[in-house]
């Protein structure tokens, strides 16, 4: 098993060291050792609730045809193209308040998920 180390800070001005637990038992024989747990700078960051990604599908030739559809809506639409190549699949960036292309492995992912919901 591993040694337990440590913050050794009675240093006489020198700063703090980190040293074994046994070692520090032996150099402070009159003083006993202080236990503190928990302590943290700052609280823990409160998580957002985060927002569903919105979608846009749009043709080639740049007529959108369906615009800010969560996912699930999305498939069902898709479901009902008939031509998937002419098919162009937009996801919302919030931070930058701009749309932007699916990548191709992720435009996969979604077209196999359109597979999976037409045999359904």
């Amino acid at each position: 098993m591993g040694k337990t180390w440590i913050l050794d800070s009675e240093t006489k001005g020198t700063g703090a060291v980190m040293v074994p637990l046994n070692k520090a038992k032996k150099l402070h024989k009159d003083k006993p050792l202080q236990v503190v747990q928990g302590i943290s700078g700052r609280p823990a960051p409160k998580s957002r609730p985060r927002l569903p990604t919105l979608f846009m599908a749009k043709t080639i030739y740049g007529h959108r045809l369906k615009v800010k559809v969560q996912g699930a809506e999305l498939v069902r639409f898709l479901a009902t193209v008939n031509r998937p190549q002419d098919i162009q699949i937009f996801a919302y960036d919030r931070k930058r308040g701009d749309w932007f292309l699916v990548p191709s492995h992720d435009s996969k992912l979604i077209w196999r998920l359109v597979s999976l919901f037409k045999t359904a």
